[in-house]
């Protein structure tokens, strides 16, 4: 286990005897402030399909938070730049580094976000398209094999609520468990975790 940030030694302190995290509403409600803005790998290959199955997941109805569009600057190509520009009739506030790559600048906000509900929502960039699933982990299973696992930024109760599900997915199959840093261990023949909760 990697070594522990001050929110998640708060979360282990807070949870480490409790049994069974993923179907405990509380610990969740926890989750959405104490691991604001950390990212989570979730034991899937990042794969279109799996992908996919992860943002349907992610029930955000138009309008209640808008934390998906509160960062500094968003990746765009080319191609969905010009889409901006033609199709929202208005200038489009971006900036472009040293190597040539396009982000629209959200400084002072998305500009395209009124009332928390995306006005260019049905041709929004790529990145937007993927939130809140972000560039995947690099891993090596236990073949040695090279592999990428799919990564989700936990900026709003939405997100972390996809997180859940899935973790309710795979802790079901009781062959592992969660732990309170939102990383998964396998789980004792004799039912007890690795912390030793009963």
């Amino acid at each position: 286990m990697a070594d522990l940030d001050l929110s998640e030694m708060k979360m282990f302190a807070k949870w480490h005897a409790t049994r069974d995290l993923v179907n405990n509403r509380e610990f969740w409600n926890d989750c959405v402030s104490a691991y604001l803005d950390k990212c989570v790998t979730l034991p899937m290959y990042d794969e279109p399909a799996e992908r996919e199955a992860v943002l349907k997941l992610v029930r955000c109805p138009p309008g209640q938070c808008g934390a998906c569009c509160a960062y500094e600057k968003v990746a765009v190509t080319l191609a969905e730049y010009d889409t901006l520009v033609k199709n929202t009739n208005q200038e489009v506030s971006s900036f472009s580094d040293n190597n040539g790559n396009i982000f629209l600048d959200c400084n002072n906000g998305c500009q395209f976000l009124k009332s928390n509900i995306c006005t260019v929502y049905s041709f929004r960039p790529s990145v937007c398209r993927a939130f809140p699933i972000v560039e995947p982990k690099e891993a090596v299973n236990q073949d040695g094999a090279r592999l990428k696992q799919i990564q989700v930024r936990l900026k709003c109760a939405a997100a972390v609520e996809a997180v859940r599900a899935v973790f309710i997915k795979v802790c079901s199959t009781g062959k592992v468990m969660l732990l309170p840093d939102l990383s998964l261990i396998p789980e004792y023949e004799n039912g007890k975790g690795a912390l030793g909760a009963i």
